[in-house]
């Protein structure tokens, strides 16, 4: 296992509670300090607000970034990777069970486990999702106990460790402790964390997210305060990850991103405003998808009347085939998909990407920057496309 040092002075303490299990090895504690460190400068709570059903919601900010520092992680090595976050267990078995990824099938069973929150064969109220799993064997992307998984092949036991995390002020409840006691196969496999923050031994909080390095004076003030993000890769990126503006400061009523105005943007870094302009440039401009029955396709048209962009349903189709494979959700489910916001980007390499699905549940995924464009246009065109007709005046 990798011998991970937490870089400068950490910001937290994070602390096995001496009545579970300590974690399986040395390195374990070093590398979740880095994620910590970034997790607790994120709000305990972040209202966000659905377009689609005009509900908000109430996000766990720092779980969520620490769930999402680690699945980009697991992304950028295909899932081999001794850390999973958020593993979905089937508790109807014995022992309870990962589910798979039903996109992948062909892939055999040593395939990644779904990032879906409601993967297909769940039993409702038999789905548990500890923060962490820490495996044996990184090569092997199987995350639990010996079992058959849902396919029926059998899996040797890859779990070194269940792990739940709690930040200042979370709880751990005795329905939760005991779910995961049975994941982990019994008390001497289940680690508990707390997560302290050290800056309020030191000075009063401040208003504004502290400064990582130094920026030079001449850089937009959207750009001075970015929190730089600890990710690993197997291969070097130019540019390193940071966490967008929304995620680091308390906000009320967050849009998602393929808000029908530009609120959809606000939050977002200039660098990354920038990224999507060039992207999918339809998202910085106020306007409505348009759709034309008999051609089956869907246009952009901004408050001008311009036409900027042009999808047909085959096309969204096939681009939704290959993002299907990273979040498990289907074509026909895309409508469930109720809010998301771009939290973390790495150059023009992966996107760090935070939904709320069918009005209950979260979900945190590492999608290719290729792909970003379309996941958008997809979710905002089958979240409530205009219909219009055939002889719609459009601007070239």
């Amino acid at each position: 296992m990798a011998n991970y040092q937490p870089a400068g002075g950490t910001m937290t303490i994070v602390e096995e509670r001496p009545e579970y299990a300590m974690l399986p090895h040395p390195g374990n504690k070093p590398y979740l300090t880095e994620k910590a460190d970034v997790a607790i400068l994120s709000p305990k709570s972040v209202g966000v607000t659905s377009k689609k059903t005009g509900r908000t919601y109430q996000l766990n900010m720092r779980q969520i970034t620490m769930s999402t520092l680690i699945r980009i992680d697991e992304n950028s090595h295909d899932f081999k990777w001794f850390y999973k976050a958020e593993v979905s267990f089937d508790l109807t078995r014995n022992p309870p069970t990962p589910f798979l990824s039903s996109s992948r099938k062909a892939e055999g069973p040593n395939r990644q486990h779904t990032i879906n929150p409601f993967p297909k064969g769940l039993s409702k109220g038999y789905l548990r999702r500890p923060d962490l799993v820490i495996v044996k064997d990184k090569g092997t992307r199987w995350p639990g106990r010996a079992a058959t998984d849902h396919d029926g092949v059998p899996h040797g036991d890859n779990l070194a460790r269940v792990v739940e995390v709690k930040f200042p002020g979370d709880e751990l409840g005795r329905g939760q402790e005991d779910a995961y006691k049975r994941i982990a196969g019994g008390d001497d496999r289940f680690t508990v964390l707390d997560v302290i923050d050290k800056r309020k031994k030191r000075v009063p909080e401040p208003k504004k997210v502290p400064v990582f390095s130094p920026q030079p004076k001449t850089k937009p003030k959207s750009q001075t305060q970015r929190v730089p993000a600890p990710i690993y890769s197997p291969v070097p990126v130019k540019t390193p990850g940071y966490l967008q503006d929304w995620g680091t400061q308390l906000q009320r009523g967050v849009a998602e991103v393929w808000s029908d105005t530009k609120k959809g943007m606000q939050g977002l870094a200039e660098d990354t405003q920038a990224w999507l302009e060039k992207e999918a440039a339809w998202l910085l401009e106020s306007g409505r998808w348009v759709r034309d029955k008999s051609e089956k396709t869907w246009t952009w048209v901004n408050a001008q009347g311009k036409a900027l962009v042009r999808w047909t349903e085959e096309q969204l189709k096939a681009a939704w085939a290959k993002i299907e494979r990273y979040c498990d959700i289907a074509w026909n489910e895309i409508s469930q998909i109720q809010w998301g916001q771009i939290l973390l980007n790495v150059g023009k390499v992966v996107v760090g990407i935070v939904l709320v699905v069918a009005a209950v549940a979260l979900m945190v995924m590492a999608l290719p920057a290729e792909l970003v464009a379309a996941f958008i246009a997809c979710v905002a065109i089958l979240g409530g496309a205009t219909v219009s007709s055939n002889d719609t005046p459009l601007m070239a």
